[in-house]
């Protein structure tokens, strides 16, 4: 349960990345993750 917990921290973290660069390419590049899975996560 602690795994998925930080899991979800995690993805809000790079969310909140993405709505103060407004740019999921940029946020994907800081976060180290694809944008497809950046998308996937805005969804």
């Amino acid at each position: 349960m602690k795994d998925d917990q930080m899991q979800i921290r995690t993805r809000k973290k790079w969310l909140q990345v993405y709505q103060e660069l407004g740019s999921v390419s940029k946020a994907a590049l800081r976060g180290g993750v694809a944008r497809s899975t950046l998308h996937r996560w805005i969804l």
